[in-house]
C-alpha cells in the first residue's frame, strides 16, 4: 500500500447500516493505521474529520456550491444540520454570517476546528442541540412579552437583530442580512 500509494494511510470498509442518531456509519479497518482522521479539500476549503465519529458525504458538494452561489456577503444563514461545515464554511468564506447547528457533539467540534482552519471563525456561530430547539431559540426574542423591539435592539447582552446567543454557541457579535 505505501509503495504504490504513499498518501493512503488507512483502508476501510463500511459495514452494516446507519442505525444511530448521529448518522455515523460503522467501518472496519482493512489495512494501514487504526486512525480515521483525515482532511478533505472541497471548493477552496479544507475539512478535517474523523470518519469514525462524524457523517461525511462528498456527493453533496455540488448542491452546497449551488446554494452558496445564491448568497451575498452579509446574508445570515441558518444551517440546522451543519455537520462538520461543508455548507457553513463556504457560506462564511463568502462573507455570510452562519448560525450552524448539529446534534452530534463531535461534528460541532470538527465544525469549530474547520472554521479555524479556514479562517472564518468570526462568521460562524456554532450550536450543539436538537434542530427544533435550535430554531426555537433563534426565532424567539428574549423577553418579548415585556420589552419592545427597540429595547431588545438596544440591549448589549443580545446580538444585533435580536438573535439570541446561548451557552452552546460561539459568537463574534457581527450580524446582518436575512435568513434562508
Amino acid at each position: 500500500m505505501q509503495k504504490n500509494y504513499p498518501r493512503i494511510q488507512t483502508v476501510v470498509n463500511k459495514v452494516g447500516t446507519i442505525a444511530n442518531e448521529f448518522r455515523v456509519p460503522k467501518f472496519e479497518i482493512l489495512a494501514g493505521k487504526n486512525d480515521m482522521v483525515t482532511e478533505v479539500k472541497q471548493y477552496g476549503a479544507t475539512f478535517r474529520l474523523d470518519y469514525g465519529l462524524v457523517y461525511w458525504n462528498s456527493r453533496l458538494e455540488h448542491e452546497h456550491i449551488r446554494l452558496v452561489s445564491l448568497f451575498k456577503k452579509g446574508d445570515v444563514i441558518c444551517d440546522m444540520f451543519a455537520g462538520i461545515g461543508p455548507f457553513s464554511i463556504p457560506a462564511a468564506q463568502k462573507g455570510c454570517v452562519v448560525y450552524a447547528n448539529d446534534l452530534n457533539p463531535d461534528s460541532v467540534h470538527y465544525l469549530r476546528t474547520n472554521a479555524k482552519i479556514n479562517k472564518v471563525e468570526d462568521y460562524i456561530f456554532t450550536y450543539n442541540m436538537d434542530a427544533r430547539v435550535f430554531m426555537q431559540s433563534l426565532m424567539s426574542v428574549p423577553g418579548s412579552e415585556t420589552r419592545s423591539d427597540s429595547q431588545v435592539a438596544d440591549d448589549e447582552s443580545y446580538p444585533k437583530g435580536g438573535i439570541p446567543a446561548n451557552e452552546y454557541s460561539s459568537s463574534n457579535g457581527n450580524h446582518n442580512g436575512t435568513f434562508f
